[in-house]
């Protein structure tokens, strides 16, 4: 497993170094769902960091409501993404 710091600047990386990573930090703790009931979860932070994530790890912060089923589809796909775009190591071979 990566270091936190490692994922923050692959992720800082990612957004181009649009954001300075302190700023991409103070939005993901900012980013929470909280539980309403059994299968429902409340997402009320939007900025314009969250709004660039959505579009470079195609996620969605924007949704206001979300059931959980969605909540973990959304999450496998980010992860698929983020892991396909990873940059190659040095020495290894291009992935066909």
């Amino acid at each position: 497993m990566l270091p936190r710091a490692t994922i923050g600047r692959l992720t800082e990386i990612r957004m181009n170094h649009k954001y300075l990573l302190h700023k991409i930090i103070e939005t993901l703790r900012a980013v929470s769902g909280s539980h309403l009931n059994q299968n429902l979860y409340v997402f009320d932070y939007v900025d314009e960091i969250t709004e660039d994530m959505n579009k470079v790890f195609e996620l969605n912060f924007d949704q206001k409501f979300m059931i959980l089923r969605v909540i973990r589809i959304i999450l496998g796909i980010a992860k698929k993404a983020w892991f396909s775009q990873q940059p190659q190591a040095k020495g290894e071979a291009p992935k066909a």
